[in-house]
């Protein structure tokens, strides 16, 4: 059988405790006690709740009404002293009790190489998609063939037609003007325009006229 007295001393709260606000139930915060371990009296009372030393009130709460709750009807004089600790360290904890807060860490700020390198691969992205999107009219400004190539119509190897000549502004008999250039055709010897992105796009040069 424990000495009551003996036990309501070592559950005395320690005087770095603050007594709560009246009416609140809760401790005034001192300075410094968001971050500092419970004391040795509520470490105890944390013990004899059977909660870890940096338990919630939630915890604190849950263990304590299931002990009551599971307290027997007639209890031994040894679990009735039992239950009076447990009543004492839970009013010792519900006025002094601060649990430790941790503090969390702020986020590692972005880094900027990162942020660099990846704007530099979309750039290279969206250039390599508008390059590929536009080939075609691009080919068409980077290839310019001169007098006396001889073509053949992409997928054949006979001669189509050899160039004789080239206007930047080409008037046709229908559309609208565009550069083309001027085929003696390989078939018959006519002397046709044709729009240099047909020529670009649609035929391959076979050799050169020596």
């Amino acid at each position: 059988m424990h000495n009551g007295n003996a036990t309501a001393d070592a559950l005395d709260p320690e005087p770095e405790m603050e007594q709560a606000r009246p009416g609140t139930g809760r401790p005034r915060e001192s300075k410094g006690s968001q971050v500092r371990a419970p004391s040795a009296a509520a470490a105890r009372c944390l013990d004899l709740l059977g909660v870890p030393r940096n338990a919630s009130f939630d915890a604190i709460n849950t263990a304590y009404f299931t002990y009551i709750k599971r307290f027997p009807q007639n209890p031994t004089e040894e679990e009735e002293a039992r239950l009076q600790e447990i009543k004492r360290a839970y009013d010792v904890l519900r006025r002094g009790y601060q649990p430790k807060v941790e503090k969390r860490r702020a986020r590692a700020p972005i880094d900027r190489r990162i942020v660099a390198l990846f704007g530099t691969l979309s750039l290279v992205v969206l250039t390599a998609g508008a390059v590929w999107l536009n080939w075609n009219s691009i080919r068409v400004k980077l290839i310019h063939y001169e007098n006396g190539t001889v073509l053949a119509l992409k997928g054949q190897s006979a001669p189509y037609g050899q160039i004789t000549g080239y206007e930047r502004v080409h008037h046709f008999a229908t559309g609208n003007p565009s550069s083309a250039y001027l085929l003696r055709l390989q078939e018959d010897g006519n002397d046709v325009w044709v729009s240099e992105r047909l020529v670009v796009n649609g035929m391959t040069p076979v050799t050169s006229a020596k």
